[in-house]
């Protein structure tokens, strides 16, 4: 495991068991019905939650996309995308599996490993994929740069993106995209939680980018054409206030929003949103249920670098929380 990785693993764990000891302190348990409303999932996915890059390719708004897969189901993935007569390629390099948003190539892994995950470029013509792959190998900003612009990415959000050093964990990208944002974030610009259907395979360079809201237009036009309820119904939930704690805990609260508190109407488990197949780990799905029994019946919510505070009562949390408004 790579240094960053361990780091990363240790920072989650810390915000975990802060989290439960403030929790047991203020005597918030979960009732039946927080647990069960984070196991609930409230939106028909008529496909995967990632899956909008494969329909943008195939409809035509990008010229190639590119998966990072388990090695175990890279090769089923690859003969499905030649059977519709499109091209294919795998990269040689081999993943580790993260939550942070990062590519991680943990020391010593191999394809064997459980965790091993390979990219697989998918497009319609092989030369093009081959350079791809081969730029995806360097891992230079110069290489990804030119990466990006294969793959259809607008400049400013992979410039953006690189900004971020060479392990980019997805809370400070989100929290970098909201500081270069005038006023709230569009909603079909939110990539905060990846298992909630997002518009946009990219992190955007902040949540009113011009191009990345071009591109999200024109793929929700698609989706709609074929399920209109769908597309409402995601843009309803990404358009939500949304509170992360770390990756996999993340709330969706409505009301209205003054600075850092928010006078709340309601607050729901972000996971509600997810693709029905894209369930929380016991001990995450444990925690989500009791911050959702904490906070529901509150009146505010304000959100500091270093605590939540509902009502008066203080949660303190050792890293700092990001809540990002949308509309």
């Amino acid at each position: 495991m790579s240094g960053d990785r361990a780091s990363a693993d240790a920072d989650r764990a810390r915000t975990y068991a802060a989290l439960t000891e403030g929790l047991d302190r203020l005597g918030v348990s979960a009732s039946t019905e927080d647990e069960a409303a984070v196991a609930l999932r409230t939106i028909a996915y008529p496909f995967g939650s990632g899956q909008g890059d494969e329909i943008a390719f195939r409809s035509g708004l990008k010229p190639m996309f590119r998966e990072l897969l388990s090695v175990g189901s890279i090769e089923a993935a690859r003969a499905r995308f030649e059977a519709a007569g499109f091209a294919t390629k795998i990269a040689e390099r081999i993943y580790g599996d993260t939550k942070d948003g990062w590519d991680d190539p943990v020391a010593g892994i191999v394809s064997s490993h459980p965790d091993a995950r390979r990219a697989l470029f998918v497009g319609r013509d092989v030369g093009a994929l081959e350079a791809a792959a081969a730029l995806d190998q360097e891992k230079t900003d110069e290489a990804d740069l030119e990466l990006g612009r294969r793959l259809g990415y607008p400049r400013c959000c992979v410039e953006a993106f690189l900004e971020g050093g060479k392990h980019r964990k997805a809370p400070a990208l989100h929290g970098a995209a909201r500081e270069r944002t005038e006023g709230v974030g569009m909603s079909r610009l939110n990539t905060m939680d990846l298992a909630v259907f997002h518009f946009v395979p990219w992190y955007p360079c902040q949540l009113r980018c011009e191009h990345s809201a071009r591109y999200a237009a024109g793929l929700a036009k698609v989706i709609e054409a074929r399920a209109p309820e769908f597309v409402a119904a995601i843009d309803d939930a990404l358009g939500m206030h949304r509170l992360m704690l770390t990756d996999d805990l993340q709330l969706s609260i409505e009301g209205v929003r003054e600075g850092d508190v928010i006078e709340v109407t309601r607050v729901l488990p972000t996971a509600q949103h997810r693709h029905p197949r894209a369930a929380l780990d016991p001990g995450e799905s444990a925690l989500v249920a009791r911050l959702v029994g904490w906070l529901k019946d509150a009146r505010t919510l304000e959100v500091r670098s270093d605590a939540l505070w509902a009502d008066g009562a203080c949660l303190p949390v050792p890293m700092a929380p990001l809540c990002i408004s949308f509309a």
